[in-house]
């Protein structure tokens, strides 16, 4: 039977270190076999819940239910992590995934990041001043790549940086989704919930994939910059015998979180009692992989990256051969004017 979230609000008067929460989240991960939270005992996460306590605890027992939707959006993090910790932190990872690609494609100082840090989960969901700079960006972004005046390593860090976001991105919507799916099973609003997060994250990708996507004229030239590149290669390397064979480097595969069994690890303080949080083994969300339909966006982005790679490399072989020459390692008559080995 379908019920409202509710959120129970008892101050924790034991202050013990770790917190019900802390331990409820660790048992939680071990139970499916899965390292995301192994960070959950830090100092850092139990300050961290002790500040939750003093914001949104009371002496006395209350109850807040959740019975309408702008309730939901009003939700603060703190007082939903101090009711249904394991849920409430697969919401943080996806929040800290959301500020991570803030900080890569907007540029966001790290005052601007902690603005929206201080944003209520499902207001920032829904902020269309945020939008709006994402778009703002996106546009300056491609701007750059096609005029020229971002190139080389800072052009492949970039990328690789909003590559590793996405994938964070849709890893933790992943895992968030299939965490309410037992958490808060049968919870009025989780649907909406988990809408708003499908929305944001495809908008979120979908932008990426509409502002960096390239014209037909700039594929063509990035596949004759290829080709001529590819022809230098193969020529340079036939000849210059005593220079390495040099490798491009590869993107790569980010491990996922829990995608290997850990032997379980024994605590040294009590675990929570089984009527403190519902836990339900599942496959690890974490090691899901990407949906389909973002293939294409990260095949893009290792396009532009690999483009770039190319391009500097055919640039090296024209600045390389004069020095080798200058050295004498080559003679005069093995060298066009064009820098090629005949």
């Amino acid at each position: 039977m379908a019920s409202y979230i509710q959120l129970h609000t008892e101050l924790d008067t034991r202050d013990c270190n770790p917190t019900p929460q802390q331990r409820a989240v660790y048992s939680y991960h071990e139970e499916i076999h899965s390292d995301a939270a192994d960070d959950i005992y830090s100092f850092e996460w139990f300050e961290r819940t002790k500040l939750f306590f003093k914001q949104f605890g009371r002496p006395e027992k209350r109850v807040t239910t959740l019975r309408t939707w702008e309730m939901v959006e009003e939700l603060d993090f703190g007082a939903f992590f101090l009711a249904h910790p394991v849920a409430a932190y697969s919401l943080w990872h996806l929040l800290q995934a959301c500020y991570d690609l803030d900080r890569v494609v907007c540029g966001c100082s790290q005052e601007e990041l902690a603005k929206r840090k201080a944003m209520k989960p499902f207001v920032y969901l829904r902020a269309k001043r945020i939008r709006i700079q994402w778009v703002k960006s996106l546009k300056h972004l491609k701007e750059k790549i096609e005029c020229g005046t971002l190139e080389g390593d800072e052009l492949v860090r970039t990328l690789y940086d909003i590559l590793c976001g996405v994938e964070r991105l849709v890893a933790s919507s992943t895992a968030l989704k299939e965490n309410f799916a037992v958490n808060l099973k049968d919870m009025i609003f989780v649907d909406k919930m988990l809408q708003k997060v499908t929305t944001f994250v495809d908008d979120r990708c979908g932008m990426i994939a509409a502002h960096l996507k390239l014209e037909e004229s700039q594929e063509t030239s990035r596949q004759e910059n290829e080709s001529s590149s590819d022809e230098a290669l193969d020529d340079s390397m036939s000849n210059l015998q005593n220079i390495s064979e040099i490798k491009f480097p590869t993107i790569p595969p980010k491990p996922a979180n829990g995608s290997r069994k850990r032997p379980k690890r024994q605590p040294t303080f009590p675990k929570p009692k089984g009527n403190e949080i519902s836990m339900k083994s599942h496959s690890n969300p974490a090691a899901t992989k990407p949906a389909q339909k973002y293939n294409s966006l990260y095949s893009l982005i290792e396009l532009l990256m690999y483009a770039s790679l190319f391009t500097a490399f055919g640039l090296a072989i024209y600045t390389v051969l004069p020095l080798l020459q200058s050295h004498g390692f080559l003679t005069p008559n093995l060298i066009t004017p064009g820098g090629l080995l005949l």
